[in-house]
């Protein structure tokens, strides 16, 4: 079984031959998919030896995935990531004082109190973009660089008091749009099955 940073053998990248971790191939039996390798970055190799000793201290809270039939498949993958990485999850029940980030996968179904509550606390919000980018690098990233507008946070409570459902749609649609394009802008193929 090849640890995480084991470089991806020659052979395998001639023939092209997707080369995946055990992460994928039980993240494509318990979903009931062939995910794409590329959908989330643990279900690959890694650059490097992992867990990262810096993320040890981290204990991080993943929120704001929607409420969409596969929100619950999206949330493992991504606690997944956070445990390779060598941080905790702090579960939607732990205490503030048991969480050091919270990452939002889609900022405009974050709730607002909750941001400020983080704010005040010094709790970093953050991007799911933070993990990947941790994960990509094979270092702890700097979470000011990755940080949750409070513009971003809560549009999409905001659009359905205006518009209706419609406005959370075209919320939502904005914000994937942003976040498949600074998915693009640091060159990972992320975007399709992240995001969406």
């Amino acid at each position: 079984r090849p640890a995480y940073g084991t470089p991806v053998p020659t052979a395998a990248m001639q023939q092209a031959v997707p080369f995946v971790m055990p992460a994928w191939v039980a993240a494509c039996i318990a979903d009931g998919v062939r995910h794409t390798p590329s959908s989330f970055p643990h279900f690959t190799p890694g650059p490097g030896p992992l867990p990262l000793t810096a993320m040890a201290s981290c204990s991080v809270r993943i929120t704001a995935l929607g409420t969409s039939g596969d929100s619950h498949k999206k949330r493992r993958r991504f606690e997944e990531l956070v445990t390779v990485l060598g941080a905790k999850v702090a579960q939607q029940s732990s205490r503030w004082a048991e969480i050091t980030h919270i990452v939002c996968a889609m900022p405009e179904l974050l709730d607002r109190k909750m941001f400020e509550a983080a704010g005040r606390k010094g709790i970093p919000v953050v991007g799911v973009q933070w993990l990947f980018d941790c994960f990509r690098l094979n270092a702890h990233q700097p979470e000011s660089r990755y940080a949750v507008a409070a513009s971003a946070v809560g549009t999409a409570a905001a659009a359905a008091a205006v518009h209706g459902t419609q406005g959370v749609v075209a919320a939502t649609a904005a914000s994937q749009v942003g976040g498949s394009e600074l998915l693009a802008q640091t060159g990972t193929a992320l975007a399709g099955n992240v995001l969406s």
